[in-house]
């Protein structure tokens, strides 16, 4: 069955998640990612989400490692939407169905939306 097959990247991705909160300290998380970072936090989010591969299995756990550790609500926000509009992962499959010319548009318009998502957040949940 399917979680069989996703079971070891389960396991692997939570190990990571686990890792990070250990590895990287939880005062770093909050200079660069916590509420005082305010658009460096949505900005560092948001290049996060984009180069994180891999479906929710192996980013939520990473982003819920994140904020355990003290990130922004708007950082967490900017990483999930630029998880889900400019991941990078995507990239080769779209290159290879889709062509350059595909993916140049698809960047293009939505390459703000998580910098827009991130702000908004701290508009209006500071």
């Amino acid at each position: 069955t399917m979680l069989v097959r996703l079971m070891p990247l389960l396991v692997v991705t939570f190990v990571v998640a686990g890792m990070l909160e250990v590895v990287v300290p939880a005062e770093m998380v909050k200079t660069w990612l916590g509420d005082e970072a305010g658009m460096t936090g949505v900005i560092f989010g948001t290049i996060g989400g984009a180069l994180i591969p891999g479906g929710p299995y192996v980013s939520f756990p990473i982003i819920a490692s994140i904020s355990g550790a003290g990130a922004s609500l708007a950082t967490a926000v900017a990483f999930v939407v630029g998880w889900a509009t400019l991941g990078i992962g995507m990239i080769p499959f779209e290159l290879a169905l889709m062509g350059t010319r595909y993916i140049a548009v698809r960047l293009s318009l939505v390459f703000a939306i998580p910098f827009i998502t991130g702000a908004l957040t701290l508009l209006l949940f500071g």
